[in-house]
């Protein structure tokens, strides 16, 4: 039996790797990411989720099969929520184009290549959540609403996901599919990362 999550993780592990760099995770695993840096990234994280996390919760519930539909997202909220500490970032600079992947015909496997990206960084935000909290630079913040993301049984989430996408990707067509999805979301997180903003409102 192939492997699914293996495969998926070694056939996007450079696009990973490329977005670890744009996304200040070093500085995260550190504890040195500064109030600032902070800010950007959940700005960042704010323009991607406000871009595909309504057209996909949509998309899953329209299914045909309803098997997807647990993975629904409500992280958009949760940045909102913390954003409201912090200054107002200038965007009218940054490229944000929308998530066009979704205004294709998408088929089961090509959802999972999403959800592999969206839910594998909702697991990593366990970890990400206790570096921040840390970090001396964010003492001032009280609450992690993105990385923390409370009431959400992450552990079991994963688990139900993996099962899923081991049962469903098991042929080369479907493997692929999802590679692909997997990959554009992955290429997606960068393009919004690599940018720069200007000096926030004051």
């Amino acid at each position: 039996m192939i492997d699914s999550l293996a495969f998926l993780k070694q056939h996007t592990l450079d696009l990973h790797r490329a977005l670890e760099q744009v996304s200040f995770a070093q500085a995260i695993m550190a504890k040195e990411i500064s109030l600032t840096q902070y800010a950007q990234l959940l700005r960042k994280n704010h323009l991607i989720y406000q871009q595909l996390e309504a057209p996909l919760n949509k998309q899953l519930q329209q299914m045909e099969r309803p098997i997807l539909q647990q993975f629904a997202s409500q992280r958009f909220e949760d940045l909102e929520k913390d954003l409201a500490t912090f200054p107002v970032y200038h965007t009218a600079d940054l490229v944000v184009p929308p998530f066009s992947i979704l205004n294709k015909t998408l088929d089961l496997a090509a959802y999972l290549g999403i959800l592999y990206v969206l839910e594998g960084a909702r697991l990593g935000g366990k970890v990400i959540v206790k570096a921040l909290r840390e970090n001396e630079n964010l003492k001032a913040l009280s609450q992690f609403n993105f990385y923390q993301q409370t009431d959400i049984l992450i552990g079991h989430r994963w688990r139900n996901f993996r099962q899923i996408a081991q049962e469903q990707l098991q042929s080369t067509a479907d493997l692929e599919r999802a590679g692909q999805t997997a990959r554009a979301t992955f290429s997606y997180f960068k393009t919004i990362h690599q940018q720069n903003f200007a000096p926030p409102h004051q």
